[in-house]
């Protein structure tokens, strides 16, 4: 993509985003975390349009008005001329079925002229880029949400490889300590020895941090929410740089 330049009243120079800016809606209880690590991964260049939306349970009107929140939130992005939309909460945005979203995305891309992403079609591509087949989930949250991403590894056509929750909330997400997703990664996989991969759902818990550690002392490669996040909004704006110190998909791929 290539370097951009703006005038404003009398002045005319290089925007701070002039490799990529990169339109994002995210839903949490909070987002806090998430632009950290955004901005210790991304090259220079690159910057993050962030509009936020509450998400405080697991309730499908919840996640059907974050949904449409969503909608208008791609619709101010292409307003506001950013290079790529990328719509964060897969259970939100798949709240009204997958196929559905599947239509979804390509009527919304054709109708802002943008092109358009989301936190599952990273995931679905970083799976493919690494060659995954066996995959382990060491998910933020209690055992009661092991179904629930045991169903979603299904639906990306993988093999279950174990789940396991490190026990948080929506709410406690960013107070779930550095070292938490190792630990559990390790019990994890001394029951699923098998896993070839370990995914990391949710964006907004410290899992950034772990993940060179992890695929180095584990010997599997992780896909974590955010890193797939931040890889596919790079590479689909045409920035191939290569990241080091946040594992094998942003290193190599």
């Amino acid at each position: 993509m290539p370097s951009k330049s703006k005038a404003v009243g009398n002045y005319q120079g290089q925007i701070v985003g002039h490799r990529a800016r990169i339109g994002y809606s995210s839903v949490g209880f909070v987002t806090e975390l998430l632009p950290k690590y955004f901005y210790r991964i991304v090259p220079d260049g690159v910057t993050m349009a962030l509009l936020t939306f509450q998400l405080t349970d697991w309730d499908k009107p919840g996640m059907s008005r974050n949904h449409d929140a969503g909608i208008e939130a791609a619709r101010s992005f292409a307003r506001a001329g950013c290079d790529l939309i990328v719509l964060g909460g897969v259970p939100v945005n798949t709240v009204r079925g997958f196929k559905e979203f599947e239509v979804f995305m390509q009527k919304l891309e054709a109708e802002l002229g943008v092109p358009v992403t989301s936190s599952y079609q990273a995931q679905v591509n970083a799976y493919q880029a690494l060659g995954s087949r066996k995959v382990a989930t060491v998910h933020p949250f209690p055992p009661s949400q092991d179904k629930r991403f045991d169903d979603m590894m299904l639906r990306f056509d993988m093999e279950l490889a174990g789940c396991k929750g490190v026990g948080g909330n929506l709410i406690e997400l960013p107070l779930i300590p550095k070292g938490a997703a190792l630990q559990c990664s390790r019990e994890l996989m001394q029951e699923h020895p098998e896993a070839d991969t370990i995914f990391y759902p949710n964006p907004h818990w410290s899992v950034m941090d772990d993940i060179e550690e992890i695929e180095q002392e584990l010997r599997v490669n992780v896909v974590a929410s955010l890193q797939a996040i931040i890889w596919e909004s790079l590479r689909k704006c045409g920035i191939n740089d290569r990241v080091h110190g946040f594992g094998k998909l942003l290193r190599e791929h």
